[in-house]
């Protein structure tokens, strides 16, 4: 017998054109680099967070959308903390430079 989060998860898959089954990605977490190849942890629309996966970077070609959500999200964050640094140096009576953040 089937249960609930099975027929969940049986609507949320679709077909692409080559008949192949496709997961619909909800989003982009995090990202890191593994043996040399780049991978972004994924959070799969209807699934539960428990399932959340490691994905290879050429494993999500038909997710580009999420993919540039999650470095435009990364930009944001990243330049809202360089500025954050900016402001607290500037404020510091202290003359060195802050420190430099690196992607």
């Amino acid at each position: 017998m089937t249960d609930i989060l099975d027929k969940i998860r049986i609507s949320k898959v679709v077909d692409d054109e080559k008949g192949e089954m496709e997961y619909k990605v909800e989003k982009i977490l995090s990202k890191r680099k593994r043996y040399g190849k780049v991978e972004y942890l994924v959070r799969w629309k209807g699934y539960m967070v428990e399932e959340d996966t490691w994905e290879k970077e050429e494993n999500l070609r038909n997710t580009q959308e999420a993919v540039e959500e999650y470095k435009r999200e990364y930009e944001r964050t990243a330049r809202r903390i360089r500025e954050e640094k900016d402001r607290a140096y500037s404020r510091s009576e202290c003359h060195e430079p802050p420190p430099q953040v690196f992607d």
